[in-house]
Parts: C-alpha cells; sequence; structure tokens
C-alpha cells in the first residue's frame, strides 16, 4: 500500500473536499498535493453553574413558610390546588433552566504535499486553502501539513493506456455465438455428469422370467367350437385344454370329438406321469384363445343376430350359405322352446317382464301360447293376459327383437346345464 493511500485510510471519508482539491490543481498542479477534510464534533459547552446555596436554602424556606400557613386539612387529603398553583410560580419565578448546548461541528484539514515542493510554495498553498475552507481556530478547526512523494508513487504506477483499433474488435453477433456455443458446452457437460451419476446409481436390473401362461375360461357356450379346434390336436394337447373346464363343459366337449381322439385322451388321463409329445401348453392356450375369440366376433355375433330376426330373413339369410345347416342347430324359435318342460320354461322366462311377454306372445299359434301361459304362476299369467288383450306394438320388430332375447337366454342355460336340453324332447 502506497503513502498517499494509507493516508486516505487514516484520514477517513472526506467532506466537502472537492472544491479545495480543485484549488490546488490549479495552483500547483496536477499530482502536487492532495487534501482531505474531516467534520468533526466541537467540544460541548460548559454547564451553567448552580445558584449559591443561600439562594437555595431561602427558597426551601419560603416554601416551608407557605406550607406551614396554609390551613390545615384532615389526614388523607392533599393540600389545597390554589396553594399548588401559587407555589408553582413562585419556583418558575425564581429557577430558570439552562438554555440547551448547541451541537457545532469542526473541520480538521489535511494536506500532503509532494517532497519536492518548497515550504514558500507550500506556506503559500496552505494559507489559500485556509482562506478558502474559512477555518477558525477558536471553533476548534485544524489543518496540518504531510510529505509525501505523490509525484514519484503516481509515475510508478501509471500504466500506460493503449487503444484497440476498432477492427480488432469483437462483433455483436460474434459474442453473442461465443456465448451461446459457452452455454451449450456447459449443459452438455452437465448432462453427461448427470448421466454418469445416474448411471453409477440405478441398480441392474435382473431379468425377469417370462410370465407362466395366461389363464383360459371354457364357457359352456364355446364347447362345439373348442371341440372342433381339439379335434386336429393330439390327445395329450386335448386333455390338458379339457383339464382347464369344468367337469360339465369338458364332457359335453368330450362327446363331441372322434371316437380314436377319445381314447387317446382316456390313456392319456389314466396316466398323467406319461410323458407328452404335444407343443408347449402355452402354445396350445393362445391360439385356442385366438379361436373362440375369432368365433364370437363371427360365427357367435351372426347367430345371436339372426336369433332376433324373423324366421323369413333367417332363411333369405341362410339359403346361400354352406353352413345353414349348423347354424340352423343353434338358431332356435319359440315354437322350440314350447316343447320343454314347464320348470325348464319357467326358469327361462322369470327374467323377463309382463310387457316383453306380451310381445312375444303376439300372434303366436295358440297351442304355443296356451304352452307357455300355462308354464308361468297364476298371478302373472293374469298380469301378461290383460296386457295381451289390449297391445298393439309399434312394429314387428320390437316382436322379433324379444323373441330372440328369450331365445338367447335359454341357449345360455342349456349351455350351464340349468334348463334340460330341447333334443331330449324334440328326439
Amino acid at each position: 500500500m502506497t503513502i498517499a493511500a494509507l493516508l486516505v485510510v487514516l484520514a477517513g471519508p472526506a467532506l466537502g473536499q472537492e472544491p479545495l482539491q480543485a484549488l490546488l490543481d490549479r495552483a500547483l498542479g496536477p499530482g502536487q498535493a492532495l487534501v482531505f477534510v474531516r467534520a468533526v464534533a466541537a467540544p460541548e459547552a460548559q454547564q451553567e453553574e448552580e445558584p449559591p446555596p443561600e439562594e437555595q436554602g431561602a427558597l426551601w424556606d419560603e416554601i416551608r413558610r407557605r406550607m406551614d400557613s396554609a390551613p390545615s386539612v384532615l389526614p388523607g387529603y392533599s393540600a389545597p390546588s390554589d396553594l399548588k398553583r401559587e407555589l408553582l410560580r413562585s419556583l418558575q419565578g425564581r429557577v430558570q433552566p439552562a438554555p440547551p448546548g448547541e451541537h457545532r461541528e469542526c473541520l480538521h484539514v489535511t494536506l500532503v504535499f509532494d517532497s519536492s515542493l518548497d515550504e514558500r510554495t507550500a506556506e503559500k498553498a496552505r494559507a489559500l486553502v485556509f482562506e478558502a475552507a474559512d477555518l477558525d481556530p477558536e471553533r476548534g478547526d485544524a489543518i496540518r501539513i504531510v510529505r509525501a512523494g505523490i509525484a514519484a508513487e503516481a509515475a510508478e504506477g501509471a500504466v500506460p493506456r493503449q487503444r484497440i483499433p476498432p477492427s480488432r474488435l469483437p462483433t455483436r453477433r460474434a459474442l453473442t455465438a461465443i456465448l451461446a456455443l459457452a452455454a451449450g458446452a456447459m449443459f452438455l457437460l452437465g448432462a453427461s455428469a448427470l448421466a454418469r451419476s445416474l448411471r453409477a446409481r440405478k441398480p441392474q436390473r435382473k431379468e425377469k422370467p417370462a410370465p407362466p401362461p395366461a389363464p383360459i375360461r371354457i364357457e359352456p357356450g364355446r364347447a362345439r367350437v373348442t371341440a372342433e379346434f381339439l379335434a386336429g390336436e393330439n390327445a395329450c394337447a386335448a386333455a390338458e385344454i379339457l383339464r382347464l373346464a369344468e367337469p360339465r363343459v369338458a364332457a359335453d366337449i368330450f362327446r363331441r370329438l372322434p371316437t380314436l381322439l377319445k381314447r387317446g385322451i382316456a390313456k392319456h388321463l389314466l396316466s398323467p406321469s406319461q410323458p407328452c409329445a404335444a407343443p408347449g401348453e402355452g402354445e396350445v392356450r393362445e391360439r385356442l384363445r385366438s379361436r373362440l375369440d375369432s368365433h364370437d366376433r363371427g360365427e357367435g355375433l351372426l347367430i345371436e343376430m339372426l336369433l332376433r330376426c324373423s324366421e323369413s330373413e333367417r332363411d333369405e339369410v341362410l339359403a346361400g350359405l354352406g353352413a345353414a345347416s349348423r347354424l340352423k342347430e343353434e338358431l332356435l324359435t319359440i315354437s322350440d322352446l314350447a316343447a320343454s318342460d314347464a320348470a325348464s320354461l319357467r326358469t327361462c322366462l322369470a327374467a323377463f317382464s309382463s310387457e316383453e311377454l306380451a310381445l312375444c306372445l303376439y300372434e303366436l299359434p295358440e297351442p304355443v301360447r296356451e304352452r307357455i301361459l300355462g308354464s308361468l304362476p297364476e298371478v302373472f299369467r293374469a298380469m301378461v293376459l290383460e296386457k295381451l288383450e289390449y297391445m298393439v306394438p309399434d312394429s314387428l320388430t320390437a316382436v322379433d327383437m324379444t323373441r330372440g332375447d328369450i331365445c338367447s337366454r335359454w341357449r345360455r342355460l342349456e349351455h350351464c346345464g340349468r334348463v334340460r336340453p330341447l333334443k331330449v324332447f324334440t328326439t
């Protein structure tokens, strides 16, 4: 640290020294002198002396005399208010508070001259600053002179300024490109570091074993389709599929299979520990599931739609189909249901309202109508007959749709074994 800088630190914060510095620079030249000005508090004024003791004693004697001459009051009561006011006026008249001291400031000026400056010139500069700052020693102002090598230190610390030609300055576009490249580099570095840290923390995942084949449910309505699928498989694969079905459904599938396949399934079931040359169980299940889904979206959907059509419409559709004979076995009519027993009819019709049954019986032959009404409870039969007497349907389509819903329910109940099969009554 240079001597001039040290003096600046010691002098503390300057106050109003810019005009004085400019004055010295004009009188002596730049770099020949420095001025530092500080404002400090002036010494406090002396407090006024207290009055003499004899005056204080006379005052208290007068107060005591006035209190003694006052009329007596009852114990516990204060002195009269008029006496208090008179005593206060006396005190204010004899005792005046001293005026508060004024807050003043004085200036301390420090002049730092260069060592090469002679005493006569320094004295003239001191007088010039003393007169310009309006210093007053009686007020507490002071000025002091310090010598230092100001010019030499300024010459040593000065660095020649070099001007860069405008042609070598980078343009705004170049600066923008540099900043963009720097930001991209920082982002890539951060991303790579984050990826390495995550890779180091992430535990190595173990390969999970292949999930077991999804279970497949063989519903009663799919017995015929399942039997057609198993007819092309060997006995081992057929036996594994039959194990997935309930005994009633498995029996319905088994009786539809060819005789040779039935014998092979029987041998395999009698010796379950015998090795099986069939393809994987999961593969057979997937092929069966695909076959059943295609049936539901194809032939099964066609049967459900034809059940809700009139008999004339069914004949028109089936006339040009090669599978007409097989489909006719699945397409039931209300007349077919009338051939079943009363308990099976009651089970099937229990899910329908009196209005729906009235629609179903509309314009049916009298024997078929009597057969269906005879299976209903007496009270419910009376309700159906009441609605049927005055019924005029909006269209025959509603009649066909209701009859198709009843036949579709019968097929589901028959597949589940809740009603007796119609073949028992037709044969």
